[in-house]
């Protein structure tokens, strides 16, 4: 557990924590409104950082892409995000992966050939 989360989350001080317990409650302890909280917080907040207005779902797809481009494994990104499968994950973000494959190849060659993918080529055409 974060102890972070321990720490007061209302006016009123938390003594205990609980499992169900939220970590942004509304100002009277119930869940945030969804609509409520993207008027009142995540529109302003993209505004004032002169962002475009997007979805908060925008989010997920945006870190997922950016875990992909980072070269984070396909079934690590899955358990990040929650999906029931592996093969969900790939469904929705397989085309991501397509501009990976040259450079998981010269990867590849390096592993296996010691040497980098120039000299590789070299080797292949003999």
């Amino acid at each position: 557990e974060v102890p972070v989360l321990r720490a007061p989350r209302t006016e009123k001080a938390v003594v205990e924590v609980e499992a169900d317990d939220f970590i942004f409650p509304s100002s009277v302890g119930t869940p945030q409104d969804p609509k409520g909280y993207l008027r009142r917080f995540f529109f302003p907040a993209l505004a004032k950082a002169e962002l475009r207005r997007i979805r908060f779902h925008d989010l997920r797809h945006t870190y997922v892409a950016l875990q992909i481009q980072a070269g984070a494994n396909a079934k690590y990104i899955q358990q990040q995000v929650g999906h029931a499968s592996y093969q969900f994950t790939m469904d929705q973000y397989g085309g991501l992966y397509d501009d990976q494959d040259a450079t998981a190849a010269a990867r590849l060659e390096a592993t296996v050939f010691g040497t980098d993918r120039k000299n590789v080529v070299g080797l292949l055409s003999v």
